[in-house]
């Protein structure tokens, strides 16, 4: 990798990895279009995304998933669909993180922006060559497709699979440029990846919607090489659980306006919480870095509402970019 990981170099090939079964952990292997294991579990693709959850996975995230979609949709995150390859929408997707021309979520944007120009200079900082990056909860895969186009192999995963806000997304990317990555539906506690082969996980806006910080980051362990990092930038951190709580109960309201079930609304991330989970997954030496709070304005009317009432009671959120390094010589 050059010193400047934004240099675009086009990948004319999906980057190959090695995936696991999620039913019993066995090693797959590719049989025609599908992925088989030793003990008789297959699995498919749907546009080239290969289809990797559990059977229980799947009916445990149902529920999720309808009702973070409704509330996604009716918050604005998706563009409208009028054709099958986005065309009338594509200039949103492409110019992310950079703008926002939905100019719902400015702040928000330029928030992310910031944390992903800031992690990439660390990237560069420390790990003089391409890497192999997991991004883990990628969303409609804005960041694997500036990370791939900067010459790294990615490997995209969520349970996302909504054709205008999650994995299926990268159409608009793959129809436009010669840049690839590899996608895959999978759960961050269970994910279908072989053991020790990502110099980096990246979980961005994502782990603090697991349910199982514990596993999750134990499964980021695991698919991390010895010296590896689990970067997780762009998740609500509190010290103060009760005001982190209170931020949880305001976004289960806005779950309830929109007729949803409040468990899919997310939660927060506390500092010694995740500093002793990552510890005991294996991330001994952590990093905090670059901890920000969102504007009290303009960052959408509903953020925008709740940190001045967060400001009020007491702590509102920070937004660190946070590197756990998993044990071993890099």
């Amino acid at each position: 990798m050059t010193n400047q990981i934004h240099k675009e170099t086009k990948a004319k090939a999906i980057p190959v990895f090695a995936y696991r079964c999620p039913e019993c952990h066995a090693p797959l292997t590719q049989d025609g279009e599908q992925l088989a294991c030793a003990s008789g579990h297959r699995f498919g693709q749907q546009d080239g995304i290969w289809l990797l959850l559990s059977m229980a996975g799947r009916q445990q995230q149902a529920r999720f998933l309808q009702a973070y979609t409704k509330v996604r949709e009716a918050e604005g995150w998706a563009r409208p669909e009028p054709d099958s390859d986005l065309d009338a929408n594509a200039a949103y997707y492409l110019a992310l993180p950079d703008y926002d021309l939905s100019g719902l979520y400015n702040a928000t944007w330029k928030m992310r922006g910031r944390n992903y120009r800031a992690m990439v200079a660390h990237l560069d900082s420390r790990y003089p060559a391409p890497l192999c990056i997991l991004d883990l909860g990628a969303g409609n895969g804005w960041m694997s497709r500036r990370l791939a186009e900067a010459g790294h192999a990615v490997c995209a995963v969520d349970i996302n699979m909504h054709p205008a806000d999650g994995l299926p997304v990268a159409r608009v990317y793959f129809n436009r440029q010669a840049t690839r990555f590899a996608r895959a539906e999978g759960e961050m506690a269970n994910l279908p990846l072989q053991d020790g082969q990502f110099d980096a996980v990246i979980a961005n806006a994502s782990l603090h919607y697991t349910t199982a910080l514990d596993a999750a980051l134990r499964e980021a362990a695991r698919v991390l090489r010895p010296g590896g990092v689990l970067i997780t930038l762009d998740s609500p951190f509190f010290s103060d659980l009760a005001a982190g709580e209170q931020m949880v109960a305001a976004r289960r309201e806005a779950y309830r306006r929109y007729h949803q079930p409040t468990d899919a609304a997310g939660s927060f991330l506390s500092y010694q919480r995740f500093a002793e989970a990552s510890t005991a997954a294996g991330l001994g030496r952590i990093d905090w870095r670059g901890q920000w709070r969102k504007g009290a304005v303009s960052v959408g009317a509903w953020w925008g509402g709740l940190m001045q009432r967060l400001r009020r009671r007491g702590e509102p959120p920070t937004f660190p970019i946070v590197f756990a390094y998993k044990d071993g010589d890099g």
